[in-house]
C-alpha cells in the first residue's frame, strides 16, 4: 500500500514540475514574441473563484482559445470525478 502512495507522490511532484516548466516556457515564448514587435496577440483566461469560472478572451483567435480552454477544463473535471469515484467505492466496500 505504501508503494502505491510513494508512486502517486512522485507522480504528483512530476506533474507540478511539468506545470511550472510549461508556464516558464510559455512566458519565454511570449517575451520573445514581444521583443520581435508583434503588435497584436490573442489569448484566453479561465479563473475559478470557488466553484464559479470566470472566462475572458481577447484578440482574433480569442474565442477559439476560450473554447479550447473550456474543453480542457471540462476534461480535467471529468478526470477528477473519475478518480474521486474509486476511493469512495473502496470506502463503501470496506464498510460492508
Amino acid at each position: 500500500m505504501e508503494d502505491i502512495f510513494l508512486k502517486l507522490q512522485k507522480l504528483g511532484i512530476l506533474l507540478i514540475l511539468t506545470g511550472f516548466i510549461t508556464v516558464f516556457a510559455g512566458s519565454i515564448l511570449l517575451f520573445m514574441e514581444a521583443m520581435q514587435g508583434m503588435p497584436s496577440g490573442s489569448g484566453a483566461l479561465i479563473v475559478f473563484i470557488g466553484p464559479f469560472p470566470l472566462a475572458l478572451s481577447w484578440g482574433e483567435q480569442g474565442v477559439m482559445l476560450l473554447v479550447a480552454g473550456l474543453l480542457i477544463v471540462l476534461l480535467m473535471v471529468l478526470i477528477l470525478v473519475f478518480f474521486m469515484r474509486k476511493p469512495f467505492q473502496r470506502l463503501e466496500s470496506d464498510v460492508k
